[in-house]
């Protein structure tokens, strides 16, 4: 436009081709107004000229003159002009929440074609992986859509914390370690970091494996903002299936050549689905072969397939259970460490939860015992002589009643029963035959009761006809039955055969094995040895069939029948007790069954109750297999037991072993030497460790120091069982876990320390372990997303997230300027110029 005429229209500084520069008027007109006041202005300037004597052409000039200058006033008398405006535009945020935790190393993330750079059809790669992957594919995206876009990275597990963008577009990424996955707190710290400005949405990439569920009160708030959740689900859309043995428990100590049981769980989680049998259920039962391996020398030394039923109303993210009980044994003394393996058929999801060791200690000395009794019934004739054959036991029996002094037999000579607390410390456990309390004195009777009270000798009672239990029950060792009755009451007999059948807690303890040994040595079946030796195996299948002989319980076998057996209701089994073995009627088959071997602790001792002496009967039906099975298994677990505090200066024991994070374990140490319980001071200290593993375990086993405990004297020295003539002395300290891992503990005092070291073990679990449950949890990512307005972005199509969240960017416009025209020289001249001309005509037609 020249310049002179800016000048006429007062324009000078103002650049009209500005974007910021817009012309309007001051009385607004819609567009549709023109053409009806174009309508009006010819009609008034033809009204004005319709009687005129002048031609038809130069009557139309006028007519257009006239509404030309009527035209032209009404657009000035609307007040044209121009304005200048300034807009600030304000960039809206989208929140990028990125999982790091331990759950994203799980191998379950659909492969081949179809998935964002995919492998071979078929395979799995696991949820980090997938995440790199998909980020990188979305890489230009987010590059892109920075430029109009603030976008935020934040990586999340227990916390969330800033991740910075790398030059790709998106961050670089540590390894997923986190425990925990608190979504709600990333949530809320992703809105605080959009504080002040326009926050768009939130992309949660994540495999919805939630610690606890985000809360109300965030989901409010993200409503009430219109701030909608958009997440990228990782991992199968299937619950992938997990086994994993979840905990392996070992009586720690245990004899040369013994059997030792290993207790066994193990969890299935993924792969359950509600009501789940039958084709593509997911819920169908499970087989899966657990093995107890030796890996000094590789054996496989037991295999169990245990069962899993399968789930029928757990849902997603239901974890099945199953347990079974493995059997090992060492030939030569010294500390073992054993491998619990899972095997399954197919690659598990996890394969690090797969194994669990156990630590044992192997001694290499024969198990003590003194069997007395009060005649030479038939069970005490069997017991003897298997006894006597066992190589890993020194045994001594007597045989002793009111006015007979004893009658004295065993592989050890003695001169009577113990008479002080020495003696009694010389057995790990003592059998009670049916013998009179009468031929004991009151101190021997105490003295036996702390040998298993707090020295924790085993105590083996055989049911007689005699004395044991009812002439018990007005002496110190009343507490040690398993059961309680009125006093004055005889005991209940069952007046009818019985046979045997065992509970699932035989099965733990490993004791009650009546099955054949499969693979088993000779020598190891005439030693009572149960099966499980080699590496073939025992059985296929849960329950008794692992190691019960059915024949035993069958009363049409003959020989299974005990004819003579105590009727112990378990109604009155003390609240410590529990059953190995009942006793079921073998011919009114409606009569509930009773306890006919039962256990319990007591102090430090186990004790166990058998309410029959007629085991000696299955001779009739194998030989002495079955009975040397049945009382050396017994022996064996009380004899392992004891050993365990045998030679100890101290000992030291957690509550509960396997601890949970945030919640306390209670220590005891109990001084069992006398020279220390003289000597102890107030308190004791005791030193946490987290225990190596791999490498850290080969350089020295412990790293480094979690904390220092007191342990407190509970009672002041020289006080009742502290007194120096005798007895124990007990401290106690409380800790409280703050991280998951096996920790051991050891007693850091000078004094006890020199006697030998004095620890134990805490296995500390997180109840918000991300391995535990270790399916995927898309159900709760897509409520998440309905909740807030959001929508699910499957990975592959992550590029295209812009499309999906919506712009929330702020344009704020202020007027600068405003430049009139309707005042200007040239709209003055204008209708100057339109007014001269029509004059002139006019003039010129001899109108005027």
């Amino acid at each position: 436009m020249p310049e002179w005429i800016f000048g006429l229209l007062r324009l000078q500084g103002l650049d009209t081709k500005s974007p910021f520069v817009r012309f309007d008027f001051a009385v607004p007109v819609a567009l549709w107004h023109w053409p009806l006041l174009a309508g009006c202005a010819l009609s008034a300037a033809w009204w004005c000229y319709r009687k005129s004597d002048v031609g038809a052409g130069q009557r139309l000039v006028m007519v257009l003159l006239r509404a030309m200058l009527l035209m032209l006033l009404v657009f000035l008398l609307l007040g044209p002009r121009l304005s200048r405006s300034s807009e600030v535009v304000e960039s809206d945020t989208v929140a990028v929440l990125i999982d790091r935790s331990a759950s994203l190393a799980i191998a379950d993330a659909p492969g081949g074609a179809g998935s964002v750079g995919g492998s071979a059809a078929g395979k799995r790669e696991s949820r980090e992986q997938q995440l790199r992957t998909t980020l990188a594919a979305a890489a230009k995206s987010f590059a892109t859509t920075a430029e109009g876009r603030k976008i935020v990275f934040l990586g999340f597990d227990a916390a969330a914390s800033d991740l910075a963008a790398g030059p790709t577009g998106v961050p670089k990424l540590g390894e997923p370690v986190g425990v925990r996955t608190d979504l709600d707190a990333a949530l809320v710290t992703a809105m605080a970091r959009a504080a002040g400005r326009p926050l768009a949405g939130i992309v949660v990439l994540s495999d919805g494996r939630l610690s606890e569920p985000v809360s109300r009160a965030t989901l409010r708030k993200l409503e009430a903002s219109r701030v909608g959740i958009f997440p990228v689900p990782l991992g199968s859309p299937d619950p992938a299936e997990d086994i994993a043995v979840r905990s392996a428990e070992s009586p720690g100590i245990a004899f040369v050549s013994d059997t030792v049981p290993i207790r066994v769980e193990l969890t299935r989680a993924g792969g359950l689905r509600v009501g789940g049998n039958g084709a593509g259920g997911g819920g169908a039962a499970r087989s899966v072969n657990v093995e107890l391996v030796d890996p000094a020398t590789g054996t496989v030394m037991d295999t169990r397939t245990v069962e899993f039923a399968g789930a029928t109303g757990g849902g997603p993210g239901a974890v099945e259970t199953a347990s079974a009980t493995l059997v090992g044994i060492a030939t030569t003394p010294g500390k073992r460490t054993w491998v619990v393996r899972a095997k399954t058929e197919a690659a598990d999801l996890i394969a690090e939860n797969d194994t669990r060791t156990v630590e044992l200690d192997f001694t290499d000395r024969p198990l003590r015992v003194l069997y007395v009794d009060g005649y030479p019934r038939w069970e005490y004739r069997y017991l003897k002589n298997l006894l006597a054959r066992e190589k890993s036991v020194e045994f001594a029996a007597l045989l002793l009643s009111p006015g007979r002094r004893y009658i004295q037999e065993g592989t050890n000579a003695v001169d009577g029963a113990p008479t002080s607390k020495e003696e009694w410390d010389a057995y790990d456990v003592i059998i009670m035959g049916d013998v009179k309390p009468e031929v004991f004195s009151g101190e021997q009777i105490e003295q036996l009761r702390k040998r298993v009270t707090e020295g924790g000798a085993g105590l083996l009672w055989i049911a007689g006809t005699s004395a044991v239990p009812d002439a018990w029950r007005s002496t110190r060792l009343v507490d040690l039955l398993p059961f309680a009755s009125p006093p004055g009451k005889a005991m209940v007999m069952w007046d009818q055969d019985v046979t045997m059948r065992p509970t699932l807690l035989a099965d733990r303890l490993n004791v009650l094995r009546l099955a054949d040994p499969v693979g088993a040595s000779a020598e190891l079946r005439g030693s009572g040895a149960d099966g499980g030796v080699s590496g073939a195996g025992n059985g296929a299948g849960g329950g008794f069939g692992e190691f019960w002989n059915p024949a035993v319980s069958d009363p049409a076998s003959g020989w299974s029948r005990l004819r003579w057996a105590q009727r112990i209701e378990r109604n009155s089994l003390k609240p410590a007790a529990e059953v190995l073995a009942e006793a079921a009627p073998a011919v009114t088959t409606d009569a509930n069954p009773s306890a006919l071997v039962s256990t319990m602790r007591f102090g430090s001792g186990r004790i166990i109750y058998v309410a029959t002496d007629e085991i000696w009967r299955y001779r009739y039906g194998r030989g002495e297999d079955l009975t040397e099975r049945f009382w050396l298994q017994l022996v064996r677990l009380l004899g392992r037991e004891a050993s365990a505090r045998a030679g100890r200066p101290a000992l030291l024991e957690a509550l509960p072993s396997r601890g949970t994070v945030g919640q306390p374990v209670s220590f005891t140490l109990t001084l069992l030497d006398q020279a220390l319980i003289e000597a102890a001071p107030a308190r004791i200290a005791m030193k946490l460790a987290e225990r190596r593993t791999g490498e850290g375990a080969a350089a020295g086993g412990e790293g480094d120091g979690l904390a220092v405990v007191d342990l407190v004297a509970t009672t002041e020295p020289g006080v009742g069982a502290n007194a120096a003539s005798g007895g124990r002395r007990v401290f106690t300290g409380t800790w409280l876990p703050q991280a998951s891992g096996t920790v051991t503990a050891s007693v850091v005092d000078p004094g006890l320390a020199a006697r030998g070291a004095i620890a134990t073990e805490v296995v500390v679990t997180s109840p918000d372990d991300e391995l535990r449950r270790p399916e995927a949890d898309h159900a709760a990512l897509a409520e998440l997303a309905q909740a807030t307005g959001g929508t699910m972005i499957s990975p592959a199509n992550l590029a295209k997230w812009q499309e999906l969240v919506p712009k929330r960017e702020i344009r704020q416009t202020s007027v600068a300027e405003v430049r009139t025209l309707w005042d200007t020289p040239l709209a003055l001249m204008l209708v100057v110029l339109l007014l001269s001309v029509e004059w002139s005509l006019r003039r010129l037609l001899r109108m005027v």
